[in-house]
């Protein structure tokens, strides 16, 4: 789903102001698409891969086979990269070795740092299914802002709001961000949709194992058009991209 139409993707100072702002969720994350090439010992190899907020696996509930999850601190621009693999990269590329952990690996020729291994019943489909994982490190004084449409955001309920409840809150944020940014945010406005029905075949709500009681989650997606210019959700929404302000 990575070239989707425009409307499954937000701009991240978007996200920061929803996430900021917001009144009716327990969390909310970003994420996009990734494909660092890994080299080594072996042949490269380029993955399959996704850029996340640090709290991504929290607040979808999901629990590490081996590691622990990204920090705050891990999310910051500029820091030293740590990244999490998918029991599949795990099995395949490094055969099941529980060594792997504070293995440093080569990504696009920058050192990454192994933390986790996530379990076999992961199915992430919000990202094609992605291998690896690296956190967001969005640096805000030197991105593009506004103008890149490139993340997909996700946000959980607090435990007695609803739906309707959740789509008033957001449509009072984004009017209220219109009026604060008329240039870059003239008529967009924020769709609040169940992540079931936005992720296909995806079980309730994700595909993926959940801690009990866990609440369903939302896609929230950026309605109507960005000013002339703004770059489009796309795998070339790297990390750099993100980081940057590059596609």
């Amino acid at each position: 789903m990575f070239n989707g139409p425009a409307t499954e993707w937000a701009s991240p100072d978007n996200f920061f102001d929803w996430r900021e702002q917001n009144e009716v969720f327990d969390g909310m994350f970003a994420l996009g698409g990734w494909g660092p090439t890994l080299s080594g010992a072996d042949e490269p190899e380029q993955l399959r891969g996704a850029v996340a907020s640090h709290d991504v696996f929290t607040i979808l509930g999901i629990e590490p086979l081996l590691g622990r999850g990204f920090r705050p601190e891990e999310d910051a621009a500029n820091t030293e990269l740590v990244v999490v693999l998918a029991h599949s990269l795990w099995q395949r590329r490094f055969g099941g070795s529980l060594e792997v952990l504070g293995e440093t690996l080569t990504l696009d020729g920058e050192p990454a740092t192994v933390i986790v291994v996530m379990p076999p019943e992961l199915d992430f489909r919000i990202i094609s299914k992605p291998e690896i994982f690296a956190p967001l490190q969005i640096d805000r004084t030197n991105a593009c802002g506004r103008g890149c449409v490139t993340l997909r955001v996700v946000a959980r309920l607090k435990e007695a709001g609803s739906l309707e409840g959740a789509r008033s809150d957001m449509s009072t944020i984004a009017a209220r961000l219109e009026q604060e940014y008329p240039e870059e945010n003239l008529g967009v406005g924020a769709v609040l949709v169940p992540l079931h029905e936005h992720v296909r075949y995806a079980r309730a709500p994700l595909g993926a194992p959940r801690r009990r009681g866990t609440r369903p989650a939302h896609c929230l997606c950026q309605r109507g058009e960005p000013h002339a210019g703004a770059r489009r959700g796309s795998r070339a929404g790297s990390r750099d991209a993100h980081r940057d302000g590059r596609e």
